[in-house]
């Protein structure tokens, strides 16, 4: 990017100019609200990385008009997906690296960045809030998504699968998929005078470093509950269109401060722990999703799954505003039944 400055000067001396600082801190809002109008979202993020004060100065001026936000988020990785209204996408990750942060921006030429001393799970909260911060439309698609599994590649790898097999071209698989992780990384990686790491050393330190981490229900929690904050901190609700959300207990949907005025997709599934002893603790607490009919607004979703979770409202509940609905439900009454039939009378059709 370059920036043409022209000066008019009544009244003051050419040193007086000259030794005057120019910085984008300085000029006017107008001037500001141009040039962020000629760069594209990627310089955007960009430029939020300089300082706390152009940050906040972006924020205030310039609305990111998303379209769909992706979250993935595993033991030590969150994997954000960001849409944009002109069709584009740009991806960012954010990995533990013993007690500091790598962040990596897919879809750039920046290689990842090291923070030192400073949580990954941190990082992603003052990012992503100053993100939504200005968001005023509509999103099309939220998909949250708790993976048991740590993966320190990028899930669109366009089939570029490692397998462990005697093949003669498992050889030419590796170097596909190395290849593959250079581009997504940097060639050079980690710019820091003590980590200087190609994109392949990087990818198999974050793998030797995080092995050991596994998705435990105090991750969700924290997880959740940084998200739960991020949207508390928004000046309105966030809406959207569709929620794919896959969670560990009902209160981390309730805790969400989401406008389901507009929402027409509910999809609700059930994280499934890799940790025995995780899944022992999880066995121990109900696993029910009743609060989705407590949820203002909840009458206007029309499609509404809920896998691995029961339901135990009575089903009338639900007939008189889904027209398609995937729920498990303990026990089902013969007024249930009764409505069931009404319903698929009314409709013209079968319920299944």
């Amino acid at each position: 990017m370059v920036f043409t400055t022209i000066f008019f000067s009544l009244g003051c001396s050419p040193r007086e100019e000259e030794n005057e600082e120019i910085s984008l801190m300085t000029m006017p809002d107008l001037v500001m609200t141009k040039i962020l109008d000629d760069v594209d979202f990627k310089d955007i993020i960009k430029l939020r990385k300089v300082c706390r004060g152009l940050r906040n100065s972006i924020d205030h001026l310039r609305p990111y008009k998303l379209t769909g936000l992706n979250l993935d988020f595993r033991p030590s990785r969150i994997h954000i997906i960001l849409s944009t209204h002109n069709g584009s996408e740009i991806e960012l990750d954010y990995a533990k690296y013993g007690d500091h942060c790598v962040i990596s921006t897919r879809g750039n030429e920046n290689h990842p960045k090291l923070i030192r001393n400073t949580d990954y799970m941190e990082v992603f909260e003052n990012d992503i809030s100053g993100l939504l911060r200005n968001q005023k439309s509509l999103l099309k698609c939220v998909k949250i998504q708790g993976w048991p599994w740590n993966a320190f590649y990028s899930p669109l790898t366009d089939g570029v699968v490692v397998e462990e097999d005697s093949d003669s071209d498992s050889d030419s698989k590796m170097e596909k998929w190395k290849k593959w992780i250079l581009e997504y990384f940097g060639t050079v990686g980690i710019r820091s005078p003590s980590l200087e790491y190609s994109g392949v050393r990087l990818f198999y330190q974050l793998e030797k470093m995080n092995k050991g981490d596994v998705l435990t229900p105090a991750v969700i929690d924290r997880f959740f509950n940084s998200l739960a904050r991020i949207l508390q901190n928004l000046p309105t609700r966030i809406q959207m269109t569709e929620l794919n959300i896959r969670l560990l207990k009902e209160s981390h949907l309730a805790n969400l401060p989401i406008d389901f005025s507009h929402m027409d997709t509910l999809i609700i599934n059930r994280i499934h722990l890799k940790s025995p002893t995780s899944d022992e603790r999880f066995r121990s607490t109900k696993r029910t999703m009743n609060v989705v009919t407590k949820l203002k607004n909840w009458e206007r979703i029309r499609q509404l799954d809920v896998v691995g979770f029961k339901v135990s409202v009575p089903i009338r509940n639900f007939l008189a505003h889904k027209s398609i609905m995937e729920l498990s439900v303990p026990s089902i009454s013969v007024d249930d039944i009764v409505a069931m039939k009404e319903v698929s009378q009314c409709l013209g059709s079968e319920l299944q």
